[in-house]
């Protein structure tokens, strides 16, 4: 083996291993790491190549380093809807059923909104370009940042534990305006006369009381953040959030 080539790949894993475990690799750290990859795919049997491999293939699974229930604290005790609608760049957001908001879609280029936000399972999904998910995946793919730094910002906006990562304050104060924003308070109104409306006409399901508990959290949640006060409190011996790249690799 060159020993050259060993000694560049060797200072790339060095390099990945110190920025995944201080500040966290954004998206373009990942592409990055491809395409150096395949510039030295003649090297496949290196030691460190295959390192890189594996930092590589564990994108999509990053967040198995945190404790699970924290991860869950952050997504229960917040809202995607003010999220999305923090970036909402048109007026076109569509009420259709009792809690979905159909949003332009933030991620491909569109006339006809086709990107859908259900805010009793705080999911969304863009029945235009496929892309879906959680605030996290959401978060991570706009504003192209880490899991953790995604897990941080939540934290940061709703006053929630903190995961001990510094987040750009701008992000924060974008999102905290969006929650206490009459314009989301108009959305919520708005969802829950449609639900008022349909019990007045005799049209109860179990769906709608679902909807109907996810509005009032929602109003719940910002009336917290108006307040600058801390819906829930977590465990701090529970907290566990370090990215582990020192052992995948």
């Amino acid at each position: 083996m060159n020993k050259n080539i060993d000694e560049i790949l060797q200072l790339k894993v060095e390099e990945i291993v110190i920025k995944g475990c201080t500040e966290g690799l954004k998206v373009e750290d990942y592409s990055e790491i491809r395409e150096f990859l395949f510039n030295y795919r003649n090297y496949k049997d290196n030691l460190y190549y295959k390192k890189l491999e594996n930092v590589l293939c564990n994108h999509n699974s990053l967040r198995y380093y945190y404790d699970d229930d924290y991860i869950f604290y952050l997504w229960s005790n917040s809202s995607l809807l003010p999220f999305v609608l923090a970036n909402n760049t048109h007026d076109r957001i569509k009420l259709y059923s009792t809690d979905s908001f159909m949003f332009l879609c933030q991620f491909h280029r569109e006339k006809t909104p086709s990107l859908g936000v259900t805010n009793h399972v705080n999911l969304m999904y863009c029945f235009g370009c496929g892309f879906g998910g959680n605030v996290f995946h959401y978060l991570q793919n706009y504003e192209k940042i880490s899991f953790k730094e995604a897990l941080s910002l939540v934290a940061e906006v709703y006053n929630l534990e903190k995961a001990d990562v510094k987040v750009n304050k701008a992000l924060i104060d974008k999102y905290k305006e969006s929650i206490m924003s009459n314009r989301y308070l108009e959305l919520i109104e708005q969802g829950i006369e449609r639900l008022d409306d349909r019990k007045d006409r005799g049209i109860i399901t179990s769906y709608d009381d679902s909807a109907k508990k996810a509005y009032n959290k929602n109003l719940i949640q910002r009336q917290a953040i108006i307040d600058n006060k801390r819906i829930e409190d977590y465990p701090k011996d529970k907290i566990y959030t370090k990215v582990y790249l020192d052992r995948v690799i």
